[in-house]
């Protein structure tokens, strides 16, 4: 089964979801939260690291905050709205990319 996510790090960042480019991530920090997340699959990431990882100058409920609209933007990016096994599995303490999802990683 092909992969449905395509995801391209090295050299030119370049995301695909069923052969069609994603282009309207919100802001650098969405890319990076996918980037990270996707890098690190094999294990949930506590949202508290998270927030403290990009966006350490902002005291922790505004990094928290602005984690929760990265996770929104994210998941409307990925269109998580329309599948049944989303990309990105997420509780109030951790987020993961999901591993047994159908991706492709360069």
């Amino acid at each position: 089964m092909d992969p449905r996510l395509s995801l391209r790090f090295l050299g030119t960042f370049h995301v695909t979801l069923d052969d069609r480019p994603l282009t309207h991530f919100r802001s650098a920090n969405v890319q990076g939260l996918l980037v990270y997340l996707a890098l690190q699959a094999s294990r949930p990431v506590p949202r508290d690291v998270l927030a403290a990882l990009f966006w350490p100058d902002d005291r922790e409920r505004a990094a928290r905050t602005n984690l929760r609209q990265s996770l929104y933007q994210l998941r409307k990016v990925l269109q998580e709205g329309d599948r049944e096994r989303p990309f990105l599995l997420a509780s109030r303490e951790t987020i993961q990319f999901d591993p047994h999802s159908r991706y492709a990683l360069d």
